[in-house]
């Protein structure tokens, strides 16, 4: 709950960064002092998104005067002493012409703010590269303070810092009708987390994910460190090992995202090409790039610029990303969006500040920078396909963040860019050639790296994978043309010329290079063990690569092969089956009966109560298998000593265990389960179960949850396309029926076996009804008792459990010689549901892939460490 909202995510940000500080903190490296100021610095602007204050102009320029003096008191001699004093002071000075030009009231009240700030920098620039003389230096600090002074006071209103996560609602919407009429309100209650939030993956994923962000802070401070001290190379092994973990964590929060969007969300996919997915995976993709590209520098000193590049982007992008989900920009395009908090402009600020101070400072230092060695790199040296592999993973990088950017572009060029209608089929389009020549350049690069072979000799001892790879995706075609399985984006998608003609090989061409690439590192694998046998930490980078192969491989099968089985064919094509209760129906090789929504197992261990508030009492009930129902009553319902409300609830417990029905009970997270049989056409022995969720929000809708079977060669996967609102209703009927005769409520059909009474003592009669239901070809049996006693009736109800169902045995009307029965059930005939089932074939390609990765980077770490 804490990191739900737009203001915890920063919290749970600025949390991990204080760990990681104190993991800096105890470093030995030379780098620790520098690494630290720049984490710190981050620190700093995190924890200035969460302030939540309103600062006058006054405030802010006291501030920055203070900072200049503090920066200038302790490194004096601005040109020979610490170039980072020299560039703080020229953050402020570029913050002024940021914000004078940003802020449209400026240029209405004050025409020529905007020129004093340009005038300001280019002072300061000039004081800052001329011996120092106090005289300059009080005149920079007294033009700087009138700047600042100006460009805030010209907005006329106070400068929001930040947005508090500790706020009380009735501080932040002192407007609300509730507030004005009792300021001291308090809600009894919250909504609690989005309903679909409510997963033990939700927990895990975001903490993992904000850890890889916070990460990727520590390799882009080794680079500033490399870059102001003037030390080409003794940064690069450290930077090698930090991006390593950081892609290991960062990879680790993207899949745990996937996953939790797999199981918990309703479009059957753990990928949908959301900007806020893309905008954490090009990161991934930069730092993967910049890995690669720093192995080429330590072997053959080249990519060195290339490198710097791509690990200030790879931190330069987060914050890119923060930018787009924080600043409410992708509020129209993106599931995951956050509204805007007021927060664009700092967030602006924050990216625009260390973009410009990399790009100055290494244009700084430029000219001493290592130059491009002389050497000639030819094919057979992996150093030039180490720099080939990167640059396709930064143009794959380039391509996602030009496409996920255009609500940016329409915003500040005023056009109307759209993506096109299938995003999934764009990127598709947009990468697969690029992921291709990826798996094929990792299939021999390796062999390069680790035993210096020329290119000819690798191809040569690759004979065996490549031909072995073309059988394998040979016979998997022919093994889909005849089981009729046809690629997803060939039937969906089909374009004509020459672009639909590759792309009607793309699949083909994606599972010959993942099986390429899997085959070739199995024999580099075995190649490494014989020549290092004591080495098995070697294998982290091969390890990671077959993960890679996998994944690919797996995506293409699940999402590429998938099969909707629910589909059926008429005048309008459908994915989805109706199923109303009890009654069975077909799709695809099944035979599918929806058995209704999963009641509480009888006798349920326990009832409690969970709070009194002005709306009543809420209890919960835990079933026999454990589960959690809920219900609410009246405060006027239960009495006002402890002693009798113990004896109360425990009458309830009894109460439920005679009759469910008797209380509103509901799932305490309020999703009904819903039972579904699946029985196999093939073999009529396999029949399993699946228990799919749905809830009704008043904010989202119908929101569901799937379920699926899972097995080693697919996933069979199933969610809820709709359901009835009045499901829950609770039918109330009473019939009269003679002996051995029967009797009709909607499709339930009633036998009455027959009365017979029962032993008992002499003060009370005790008779039992035998009566037989019929539903759809279920048979349930139910044999309620009817009890007079001091010529009083009393009744012991019969629950029937298969068809939630309570019978009363009411009486006998002796005229008409009938049985009188009471029925409560639910309303069968508006209980329905309506089912999309969907085969994702060997999915376990891909799961098993991401471990691999895992495992790869892990040990890689060790290796390194």
């Amino acid at each position: 709950a804490i990191w739900e909202g737009q203001e915890g995510s920063f919290l749970l940000w600025a949390t991990w960064n204080a760990v990681l500080l104190l993991v800096i903190n105890r470093s030995r490296k030379p780098w620790r002092e520098i690494v630290l100021s720049v984490v710190l610095s981050v620190q700093v602007l995190l924890i200035s998104m969460l302030i939540g204050a309103y600062v006058q102009p006054i405030t802010i320029t006291l501030f920055v005067v203070l900072a200049i003096i503090g920066f200038v008191y302790f490194n004096i001699n601005l040109r020979e002493i610490n170039i980072s004093g020299k560039i703080l002071l020229l953050i402020f000075l570029l913050g002024s012409v940021v914000i004078a030009s940003l802020n449209k009231n400026i240029a209405l009240k004050s025409p020529y703010n905007f020129l004093i700030a340009l005038l300001g920098l280019v002072f300061f620039i000039f004081i800052s590269y001329k011996r120092y003389y106090p005289f300059r230096f009080i005149l920079a600090l007294i033009f700087s303070g009138m700047l600042f002074y100006l460009a805030l006071q010209g907005s006329g209103v106070s400068w929001k810092i930040g947005s508090s996560p500790f706020i009380l609602l009735k501080d932040a919407f002192t407007d609300a009708p509730i507030f004005k009429q009792n300021p001291n309100f308090v809600p009894a209650n919250g909504k609690g987390l989005n309903p679909l939030l409510q997963n033990y993956w939700m927990v895990i994923h975001p903490p993992v994910l904000f850890l890889g962000f916070a990460l990727t802070s520590i390799p882009f401070a080794i680079v500033i460190f490399g870059l102001l001290r003037n030390k080409p190379s003794e940064w690069v092994s450290s930077a090698i090992l930090w991006l390593v973990v950081t892609s290991l964590v960062l990879g680790t929060g993207i899949i745990l995202g996937g996953y939790w969007a797999y199981e918990t969300l309703s479009f059957g996919g753990y990928w949908a090409w959301d900007p806020v997915e893309n905008s954490s995976l090009v990161p991934w993709l930069t730092g993967i790039a910049a890995i690669h590209t720093l192995l080429s520098y330590q072997r053959k000193k080249i990519n060195y610029r290339f490198s710097i590049a791509l690990i200030i982007a790879t931190f330069v992008l987060v914050l890119y990303s923060t930018f787009l989900t924080r600043s409410g920009i992708l509020g129209e395009s993106s599931v995951h969006s956050f509204t805007d908090l007021g927060l664009s402009g700092q967030l602006l600020i924050l990216l625009l500040s260390y973009l410009i101070i990399t790009i100055l400072l290494y244009f700084y230092r430029e000219n001493v920078l290592p130059k491009i060695p002389t050497i000639k790199i030819t094919k057979d040296n992996a150093a030039l396909w180490l720099t080939i592999g990167a640059i396709l993973l930064a143009f794959a990088s380039f391509e996602i963040t030009l496409a996920t950017s255009l609500p940016v572009i329409n915003k500040i060029f005023g056009t109307s860019f759209a993506m096109p209608s299938s995003a999934p089929l764009f990127y598709y389009k947009a990468t697969f050639w690029l992921g291709v020549i990826i798996l094929l350049i990792i299939a021999f690069t390796p062999l390069l790296y680790w035993f210096n072979f020329t290119l000819k000799e690798s191809l040569k001892k690759l004979r065996l994978p490549f031909f072995l790879a073309l059988l394998v995706t040979v016979i998997i075609q022919s093994l889909m043309l005849y089981f009729k399985k046809s690629f997803v984006y060939d039937t969906k998608f089909y374009e004509s010329g020459f672009v639909g003609k590759i792309m009607m090989l793309a699949d083909d061409l994606l599972i010959f290079a993942s099986l390429f690439a899997t085959f070739s590192m199995i024999r580099l694998i075995f190649l490494l063990v014989k020549k290092h046998q004591k080495q098995l930490k070697l294998l982290g980078g091969t390890l990671a690569h077959i993960g890679f192969a996998f994944i690919i491989l797996g995506a293409v099968f699940s999402s590429g092969y998938e099969t909707v089985l629910s589909q059926t064919s008429g005048e309008e094509e459908k994915d989805n089956v109706f199923l109303p209760i009890f009654r069975a129906n077909y799709i695809k090789n099944y035979e599918v009966t929806y058995l209704g929504k999963i009641k509480p197992e009888l006798p349920v261990k326990k009832v409690d109560i969970l709070y009194k508030d002005q709306g009543g009492y809420k209890f919960v009930v835990i079933d026999k298998v454990n589960r959690k129902y809920a219900f609410t009553l009246p405060n006027d319902f239960m009495p006002e000593d402890k002693d009798s409300v113990k004896i109360a609830v425990e009458r309830l417990k009894e109460l439920i265990n005679l009759n469910p029905n008797m209380l509103p009970l509901k799932p305490i997270d309020e999703r009904n389960v819903y039972k579904i049989r699946f029985r196999s056409l093939k073999d009529t022995n396999e029949v399993f179960y699946l228990y799919p969720e749905a809830q009704q929000s008043e904010q989202m809708g119908l929101i569901v949850h799937p379920d699926r079977k899972v097995s080693l060669t697919k996933d069979f996967y199933v969610h809820i396309m709709s359901v009835p609102k009045n499901s829950d209703k609770i039918l109330q009927k009473v019939i009269q029926i003679k002996p051995n005769d029967t009797a009709s409520v909607g499709d339930i059909v009633f036998f009455l076996k027959g009365v017979s009474q029962l032993p008992s003592d002499s003060s009370e009669f005790k008779a039992k009804a035998t009566l037989m239901m019929y539903l759809y070809g279920k048979t349930a049996k139910a044999e309620p008792v009817m009890i007079i006693r001091n010529n009083e009736l009393d009744y012991e109800d019969y629950y029937v459990e298969p068809l939630a169902m309570n019978v009363r045995f009411l009486g006998i009307d002796t005229e008409q010689g009938n049985v009188v029965i009471a029925v409560s059930m639910p309303d069968y005939e508006s209980d329905f549901l309506s089912l999309k089932v969907i085969e994702k074939p060997l999915i376990n390609v891909l799961w098993l892939g991401t471990f691999l990765l895992f495992l790869g980077f892990s040990v890689s770490i060790v290796r390194r460490m």
